[in-house]
């Protein structure tokens, strides 16, 4: 009951498969990377400028008349 050694086809093969899988789970990392930077770059804009317009708002209600 033992089993036999891969062939070489075989494991050339499977070699083959797991470098195109690296690939692709690399190529799927780089691409939410960039989407969670985009992501965040555009909530940072976001809350600068609610920030931005919530001190303008407060600067006119606190300034003397």
């Amino acid at each position: 009951m033992s089993e036999e050694p891969p062939s070489p086809e075989q494991i050339k093969k499977d070699k083959e498969l797991m470098e195109k899988l690296q690939a692709e789970k690399k190529k799927e990392l780089q691409k939410s990377m960039a989407e969670g930077k985009a992501g965040r770059e555009a909530a940072m804009k976001e809350a600068a400028s609610k920030l931005e317009s919530h001190i303008a708002e407060k600067a006119s209600k606190g300034a003397p008349q």
